[in-house]
């Protein structure tokens, strides 16, 4: 389920780990201080902190919904696209602009195997890398 469609890890997504981290933080802060906040702000702090363990295109939670590398690899029946003959495609070299590890890493998990990747992308994240990082604007969505 961390695997997103086209290959990228949601795992080093910010979404799911310097986000969080911070919200928490945060929320600890403003415990400490007795911090005087409305009702709303704690529940959305709160929220914040924690992810949803399905928060990746594959469970329809995050991504554009109109993508069409998902599309694609769905119609395809595909786990993911680095799987596909024709990879990379022109969707994916237009999607690569915005995240510039994702051709690379395609090409990873061509060579090592999808379940070895996702070994690798793990120590990334233990490491503490994540995608926002060196994401490029503006970001491009495939659409057709």
């Amino acid at each position: 389920l961390l695997v997103g469609y086209c290959g990228i890890y949601c795992g080093l997504c910010e979404k799911r780990g310097r986000i969080p981290e911070r919200a928490a933080s945060l929320l600890a802060a403003m415990r400490r201080a007795e911090y005087g906040a409305p009702a709303q702000t704690w529940k959305s702090l709160e929220e914040m902190a924690q992810p949803a363990a399905d928060m990746c295109c594959r469970s329809g939670k995050c991504g554009a919904p109109f993508c069409a590398i998902r599309k694609c690899v769905k119609a395809k029946g595909l786990e993911v696209c680095p799987q596909c003959e024709q990879y990379p495609c022109e969707r994916v070299r237009l999607f690569g602009t915005s995240e510039p590890l994702l051709l690379a890493d395609g090409h990873r998990i061509r060579e090592r195997g999808l379940d070895s990747w996702i070994e690798e992308q793990e120590r990334r994240r233990q490491d503490g890398f994540c995608y926002a990082d060196i994401r490029c604007s503006p970001y491009h969505y495939p659409r057709e």
